[in-house]
């Protein structure tokens, strides 16, 4: 199985797991959910539970649905629509099979963590509102910014990739060795 393939199962699978949670969990919630929730945890605004279970799995297919194209996209898109650092060049015919997988890759990698990421949200929403005083765990901070440093990272990661083409790359080692 490849890596893209192996995403898009773990991304699925994610997904499907965190709807049937929230459709579980949700039975015995009460009428009304702590949706909104302040810095340091608390809930302050609640919605119905039914308009607030079904708007969280809304917005989470949604969510996944649309990052999820992106690697369609890609194929079907004109060049001018694909923002990449010296596009030209990584998009000439001899290359293009290969940018495209490499984006592909990248992006199933980043709707998965994304996927993963606002499960678990979902999961601690729903833990939230099983007690009587909803509200997040301490550690939504630091999760939250790890998901943000990933991000930042696979970002950065993305950009190098792309950032020179190859022939200037090889172009400066060699001016560099004589």
């Amino acid at each position: 199985m490849t890596r893209s393939r192996a995403l898009v199962l773990l991304t699925s699978i994610a997904l499907l797991a965190s709807v049937a949670e929230t459709w579980l969990v949700g039975r015995e919630l009460p009428a009304h959910i702590a949706t909104t929730f302040a810095s340091d945890g608390t809930a302050v605004a609640t919605m119905p539970k039914s308009a607030a279970l079904a708007v969280s799995i809304v917005v989470l297919v949604t969510i996944v649905s649309l990052l999820s194209l992106a690697p369609f996209l890609f194929r079907r898109l004109p060049h001018a629509f694909v923002n990449l650092p010296h596009r030209d060049h990584w998009l000439a015919p001899e290359r293009r099979d290969a940018t495209l997988a490499a984006l592909t890759t990248w992006s199933h990698g980043f709707t998965c963590a994304t996927t993963l990421f606002l499960v678990w949200v979902q999961h601690l929403v729903l833990t939230a509102n099983r007690a009587p005083q909803p509200r997040l765990p301490a550690s939504f901070p630091w999760i939250l910014g790890f998901y943000l440093l990933g991000t930042f990272f696979a970002c950065y990661r993305l950009w190098s990739r792309f950032r020179r083409p190859a022939s200037a790359t090889s172009r400066e080692q060699a001016d560099a060795t004589h």
